[in-house]
């Protein structure tokens, strides 16, 4: 419909498209990975790679039609969570069992006849739209590495490079690799998981200005020039229905993997409940590929077994299940208030 609407302008195929938008997103049926399941309630039961594919694209495909912000940080939630989570070690997409509060360790499995190519085709779409031109600026919209982005700003040309180390330090490093002699502005979307944005540019302060949920810098570039963005975020605790709570850290959802927390997952799991720390515990990152080390955190828990012996729960980015064999993932839970 979204093909169609960009050849005809039909703007009743748009509203179309808005409106089963919509529908998904209030229907009870989106993940809190941001993703959806191949089945609608009550045929919820698992993920699919092909469904998780479809979506991320039809969100970016929505916001370059209204450039409404509510479908890119939809696009960017499933992008960092459940395309990522999705993915298996071998570089494969396919299915996973969805439970009550989570996903399952049995029952994965990599469906290289369907799931693996269309996911892998969500990579170039995604990518694709970490820079974009809008009139006076190049804007630069999702924290990714990208490649080379030319724009025409204005009467300038401004082209520029992305190297992200979100995961490690909360920055990502935007490189100017060709620059008009003209004024021209480099814009920055400051997403709703960032409190605030600190930029720098060849490691010194600079003028910027907040607008629309962007900082816009505006200057004379030179080739060369280096911007350097750092996003803060913190550790958040959100309602995550069925009277539990989800916990993200910036743009990853984090979940409790039986793979690092063996004495968690036991007979009455789903009854643990969980303290939202002050001033929560780093937990150490295992060297390995696709970690996010800035979000892994420790979180003390009653054990429904024994609630007076309290314990403590490591708590990853579910991103981190592409490096790892398939594994048991809570990611509702049940709070026990503050630590």
């Amino acid at each position: 419909m979204l093909d169609l609407h960009q050849i005809t302008k039909d703007a009743r195929l748009l509203q179309q498209c808005e409106a089963a938008w919509k529908d998904i997103d209030e229907s009870g049926d989106l993940l809190p990975t941001g993703g959806v399941p191949e089945g609608w309630s009550p045929n919820k039961h698992r993920t699919e790679g092909c469904a998780e594919a479809d979506w991320l694209r039809f969100n970016l495909a929505l916001w370059q039609a209204t450039a409404n912000p509510q479908y890119l940080s939809m696009a960017e939630r499933a992008a960092f969570n459940e395309l990522a989570m999705n993915q298996f070690s071998t570089g494969d997409f396919g299915h996973r069992v969805l439970t009550d509060n989570g996903i399952a360790g049995d029952g994965a499995a990599r469906a290289w006849w369907c799931c693996t190519l269309h996911g892998l085709r969500y990579f170039p779409d995604f990518q694709s739209s970490a820079f974009r031109a809008d009139g006076e600026a190049l804007c630069y919209d999702v924290p990714i590495d990208s490649d080379l982005a030319k724009a025409h700003v204005g009467s300038a040309i401004l082209a520029a490079t992305a190297a992200s180390s979100l995961a490690r330090d909360a920055a990502v490093r935007l490189t100017i690799t060709s620059a008009s002699e003209t004024l021209a502005s480099l814009c920055v979307r400051r997403p709703e998981w960032a409190e605030t944005l600190n930029v720098r540019i060849n490691g010194k302060p600079c003028p910027s200005t907040s607008e629309g949920g962007y900082t816009r810098m505006h200057r004379k570039w030179r080739t060369g020039d280096v911007v350097t963005v750092n996003y803060a975020m913190s550790l958040e605790s959100r309602p995550g229905g069925r009277k539990r709570v989800t916990f993200s850290h910036g743009p990853w959802l984090l979940g409790a993997p039986a793979s690092a927390n063996a004495t968690y997952f036991n007979e009455l799991t789903a009854e643990n409940k969980l303290a939202v720390a002050k001033d929560p515990t780093l937990a150490p990152s295992p060297t390995r590929p696709f970690t996010v080390p800035i979000a892994a955190r420790t979180l003390p828990y009653a054990p429904a077994e024994f609630p007076n012996q309290p314990c403590t729960v490591t708590l990853r980015a579910v991103a981190e299940q592409t490096a790892e064999p398939p594994t048991q993932w809570e990611l509702r839970f049940r709070s026990g208030g503050t630590a």
